[in-house]
């Protein structure tokens, strides 16, 4: 069974154009759970609307207070029935082929317990945003992917969160097992924090392929910063480098106390890691410290160690070819 976990409040502009985009999809959901948030618009009202020519498809609840967007998101996923839940925005605008080609990936990967994708931008109008490209151009660099390939999931988003909520598929029972939205605060939300248990075990899955159109408005409530289109042409480019991935602290806080022991010193370790790559005989330094490598990644460790020995040799090249980024 499918489900989609649908938060709205005061989304009366794009709800009908994203319900529609839900109901049109190759491969039908089963079912779709909207709470709504104390909107004061018609969003209940358009809700109900859809309700009404699909009512053994779609269920609304009204929170009687309100209650964020986390718990908003926790009640709806505790009302889905299906064993893949989707998050869904009220403002976004799905593509034709979400639901079925999610759901054939999670079908072949069954140690995948939950799966984020590109998107492309879009504005109020539904216009694709060219000039930004798509989502992952601003929040999942190129060797932010390749990190990602090599087997350190926990480690790729320990400097910021690259998996975008409105994107995600969760299995339900990772949910009831990992309890995820138990440690939402205001400045960690659930998306990331289902992305730092799923890619505490390897369970994070991604697809670099654009699944929906992320509007970005002026009244949305979550989302990164969008930089102007006149801030120069280079906003878009991070360091191709490995001082990039330095943990940032401001996660740090609230990443430690949800990981297990082994994922911290992981976490640890990195720091002491990543100033390795910089030293001149961090290859052979890597090469001597084996047994740690199969320590912290255990089966994973050799082809981490390759990522790590590829990163020490660029870096090396970018030192004597005088192409490091300043600190």
């Amino acid at each position: 069974m499918l489900s989609v976990a649908l938060c709205t409040y005061n989304g009366e502009p794009f709800l009908a154009e994203q319900l529609q985009s839900i109901l049109q999809q190759t491969c039908p959901v089963d079912e779709i759970v909207i709470c709504d948030d104390g909107s004061t618009d018609s969003t209940v009202s358009i809700a109900e609307t859809f309700r009404q020519s699909h009512p053994n498809k779609i269920r609304i609840y009204q929170n009687k207070e309100p209650l964020g967007v986390c718990l908003n998101f926790k009640q709806a996923t505790s009302l889905c029935k299906g064993s893949i839940i989707f998050f869904s925005d009220q403002d976004d605008v799905w593509q034709s082929n979400k639901v079925e080609y999610i759901t054939d990936y999670l079908s072949k990967r069954p140690n995948i317990a939950a799966v984020f994708t590109d998107a492309l931008l879009i504005d109020s109008q539904s216009r694709h945003l060219k000039h930004y490209g798509n989502l992952f151009r601003m929040s999942f660099h190129k060797e932010e992917q390749r990190m990602f390939d090599a087997g350190l999931q926990l480690e790729c988003f320990l400097r910021r969160n690259h998996a975008t909520g409105a994107t995600m598929a969760v299995r339900s029972s990772f949910l009831e097992s990992h309890h995820p939205f138990d440690f939402c605060t205001p400045h960690f939300l659930h998306d990331f924090a289902i992305a730092i248990k799923a890619a505490e075990d390897g369970r994070l899955g991604v697809i670099y392929q654009p699944l929906i159109n992320y509007r970005r408005h002026d009244n949305q409530q979550t989302g990164f910063y969008l930089p102007s289109a006149h801030e120069g042409e280079n906003w878009h480019c991070y360091y191709d480098h490995i001082r990039e991935y330095w943990p940032a602290s401001e996660h740090l806080q609230s990443v430690m106390p949800i990981i297990s022991s082994l994922s911290r010193e992981r976490v640890e370790y990195i720091i002491t890691r990543n100033r390795l790559l910089h030293k001149s005989l961090a290859l052979f330094i890597i090469l001597r410290t084996r047994k740690k490598y199969k320590h912290l990644y255990g089966d994973n460790y050799l082809k981490i160690m390759c990522y790590d020995i590829r990163q020490s040799l660029r870096y090396t090249f970018l030192r004597l070819t005088r192409r490091t980024p300043k600190k």
